[in-house]
């Protein structure tokens, strides 16, 4: 149940969409309806980044750690997006660049020392750059270019 939370959180944010749809066709004019969604698409996108910077926190197992801050990193696109503003959408286009690229690479170095040492508990890597002084080097640099 608790791995499903942020599709459960995404899912939750469904009828609202309805109701804006709603509203657009109940009488409420279509510059109220867009404000409302603005205002929706808004507060979605902060409640993603808060929320999945807080699950990415308490997480022990590496791999859940940088699936949860990646939906803290793509709120960060949604803000970007939906700013409506043209700098807005290039730093969101960035944004999504430089996600796809850091995220691949981590879980690539994730993948190749769970094969090592099959467990991902965070834990479990103590000590690891005395053993693998390159791997921790490109796990530092990777990681730093996420934040």
């Amino acid at each position: 149940m608790i791995d499903n939370l942020p599709i459960l959180s995404m899912t939750a944010f469904a009828p609202l969409v309805g109701a804006v749809v709603i509203f657009a066709f109940r009488g409420v004019k279509r510059e109220q309806a867009r404000m409302i969604a603005l205002v929706a698409s808004i507060a979605l996108a902060v409640v993603s980044i808060v929320y999945g910077a807080c699950l990415a926190l308490v997480q022990d197992d590496i791999k859940k750690i940088i699936a949860y801050s990646s939906i803290s990193h793509l709120g960060y696109v949604m803000l970007g997006l939906v700013s409506l503003d043209l700098i807005g959408i290039q730093g969101a286009v960035v944004q999504m660049v430089s996600h796809g690229l850091t995220a691949a690479g981590l879980f690539l170095l994730v993948g190749m020392i769970y094969e090592r040492c099959h467990t991902r508990e965070l834990s479990a890597y103590g000590g690891l750059a005395k053993l693998l002084p390159m791997y921790s080097v490109f796990f530092m640099v990777l990681t730093l270019t996420s934040i």
